[in-house]
């Protein structure tokens, strides 16, 4: 492959338009993306929109941002960029979507400048750069508002590489030191924006002395502060992992097993790069699954030798085959599972990964190019590589289309695993917090009939029929919830059905069965004063006002100022003989609610001698509680 040394060199006043083009062409191939919305049941509301910090970002949110882990991470950076979004554009998802965009432009960039300075060619770099660019394994990262971290990361970390090289080249020491500070620095941002760069002062070193040959010694030296910031940036993301369970348990029963999923995934990597038509946003592994795909297992030892034998014998394994292979290893190791995570694959991995991967493609096409010297078989590798392209676009564009919405995106999903439990839950969840209930319900029944013990179907089937007002049915579903895993939420939904069931009976006139459900109630609304007035009210009717005076005390215990209460105890106090104390209730009921005409009323009737006090204790009322809301589900 030859150099641009070689070629016809382009005017140094046009050098600027190669790079422009490519950022441009990134840019407008995500313009669909624009369009979408933020997937409120998949991370965005965790880092967005359920997310004070961000939504009404101010002083106290920024010491919050850099102080304090969110969501299992430590990532300031990133999280500082969301507020500035939020601050611009008032929180709607066209700012942030516009901000990822930009973000992989300005990648597709600072990749060609990268390829350019590791091969000294022009073409490589932008074939690599448009590659980059237009291959559809980038959609999840550019599409999805969570994602911003990877695209922070990887472009602090591409520039710390181009600064990297930059300042070894100054003569100058006063400039070399103003180089490597703000290589540093850089390097310090990629971490804060995600920790997935940890490796980077290795590639840093391997760079400097497999590609550029410089001393082994110093070449260390100079990586020592980047790796301090690296190790400090692996003990936050694994202490902040472990305080969220993101800490898993090894799939599998042993290193065999953990082999034969490195070897199953390398497999479905390497063909989800060279034929990115079956891209999902969750991939689904277990081991029955992959022991009974020995024909992938053995395409994954044979892309092992293949990649030995192209470093060791091609002309351009060595230096650009075997840094791309170690950048690879040493970019996938945090997430090969040797610290075992939830995840076994996912399209974002390969962000930073495949930069060198396509850079080597770039190569080979330069290098094929320059050694056939048959105009036709040039006019054939154009087109391959043009066709090939222009399908890597169409696909991306169409991939695009899948992350519109949580809708689309696990009805994808779902096409691939259609009994999977986090696609069905979160295409759920997107009916549900869009008020469509009937589809919402549909795939909670599904989940339901699926996973049985699944405690969220159960516990979202009671939601949907408190909505519906079926509140037996709803207690039942909440009693299937309590059974598989109790929690408050599930508790408090319990309660407010069985609160409701017992309203019914006690407007119908059953006060018998009203109290059995009241009591019932008690047990998850142990502090909810209109559970005590409504049972006070059901022991009323039933010609048990002793009992009813201390149901009601119990609600004005908790609720001092609860008129109702007041009123309803001075009725029973007056049917127990207990005027006085009748009067004493109804009078403070007068000083917390002056305009209150009943408790007038029946403190009038108390007054006036041989009086007969007349009317039933004030109805029933409905607990006051916020009615529930949709809840921030992630299924993880």
């Amino acid at each position: 492959m030859r150099t641009d040394i070689d070629q016809p060199r382009v005017p140094d006043r046009y050098s600027w338009l190669i790079p422009t083009f490519v950022g441009l062409a990134g840019f407008a191939l995500y313009i669909p993306s624009l369009g979408h919305e933020l997937l409120v049941s998949w991370d965005d509301n965790r880092y967005i929109t359920e997310n004070p910090w961000i939504l009404q970002p101010t002083l106290d949110s920024v010491v919050r941002i850099l102080t304090q882990f969110h969501f299992g991470a430590y990532l300031p950076v990133t999280m500082l960029s969301y507020a500035a979004d939020s601050w611009v554009w008032g929180g709607r998802a066209v700012g942030f979507h516009a901000t990822n965009v930009w973000l992989h432009a300005i990648n597709g960039v600072l990749v060609y400048l990268l390829v350019m300075a590791l091969t000294g060619c022009r073409r490589a770099g932008v074939i690599t750069a448009i590659l980059f660019l237009v291959h559809p394994i980038q959609v999840e990262t550019v599409s999805w508002v969570s994602q911003r971290k990877t695209l922070l990361s990887t472009m602090f970390f591409l520039a710390t590489f181009l600064i990297h090289r930059k300042s070894q080249e100054s003569s100058r020491a006063g400039t070399r030191l103003f180089w490597y500070v703000g290589e540093i620095s850089s390097f310090l941002l990629a971490v804060l924006s995600k920790p997935i760069v940890v490796g980077g002062p290795i590639v840093l070193f391997l760079s400097d002395v497999i590609h550029d040959r410089r001393p082994v010694f110093r070449s260390a030296l100079r990586v020592v502060p980047h790796a301090l910031v690296s190790l400090a940036g692996a003990a936050l993301i694994l202490k902040a992992h472990a305080q969220v369970g993101g800490i898993k348990e090894r799939l599998g029963d042993g290193w065999m097993d953990f082999v034969l999923l490195e070897l199953r995934v390398l497999f479905d990597y390497v063909a989800s790069l060279a034929a990115p038509f079956n891209l999902d946003c969750n991939y689904i592994y277990t081991m029955e699954w992959i022991r009974s795909s020995p024909a992938a297992l053995g395409g994954g030892v044979l892309i092992l030798i293949g990649v030995a034998i192209f470093v060791l014998r091609h002309h351009l394994g060595r230096p650009l085959g075997l840094l791309a292979v170690l950048w690879v290893v040493i970019f996938m190791l945090p997430v090969a599972n040797i610290v075992p995570i939830a995840i076994q694959r996912t399209d974002r991995y390969l962000y930073i990964p495949c930069i060198l991967i396509f850079a080597v493609i770039g190569s080979l096409l330069v290098d094929a190019w320059d050694r056939t010297g048959s105009v036709y078989r040039r006019y054939a590798l154009v087109a391959v590589s043009a066709g090939a392209l222009s399908v890597c676009a169409l696909v991306t564009i169409q991939r695009q289309a899948v992350w519109h919405d949580s809708a689309r995106l696990w009805a994808s999903h779902l096409e691939h695993h259609p009994t999977s439990q986090t696609g069905l839950l979160n295409r759920a969840v997107y009916f549900w917090r869009h008020n469509r209930i009937p589809e919402a319900e549909f795939y909670f029944q599904e989940l339901a009939r699926v996973f049985p013990n699944f405690v969220k179907s159960h516990q979202f089937l009671g939601r949907v029929a408190y909505l519906k007002k079926d509140y037996a049915e709803s207690a039942r579903f909440f009693r299937q919830a309590e059974a598989i895993e109790s929690n408050p939420e599930i508790l408090r939904m319990l309660g407010l059905s069985l609160f409701n069931l017992g309203l019914n009976s006690s407007e119908s006139g059953d006060y018998s069965k009203a109290l059995l459900y009241y009591q019932e109630a008690v047990r998850s609304l142990p502090g909810e004063p209109p559970l005590y007035n409504n049972i006070g009210f059901a022991l009323q009717e039933s010609g048990k006002p002793a009992q009813a005076v201390e149901a009601y005390r119990k609600a004005i215990t908790l609720k001092p100022d609860y008129v109702k209460a007041l009123i309803n105890m001075a009725k029973s106090l007056v049917l127990l003989g207990q005027h006085a104390q009748a009067q004493e209730a109804l009078g403070r009921a007068i000083r917390i609610e002056p305009s209150s005409q009943a408790a007038r009323d029946l403190f009038l009737q108390i007054n006036r001698p041989q009086s007969r006090i007349s009317g039933s204790p004030q109805e029933p009322e409905s607990p006051e509680i916020e009615n529930p809301s949709s809840g921030s589900v992630t299924a993880r």
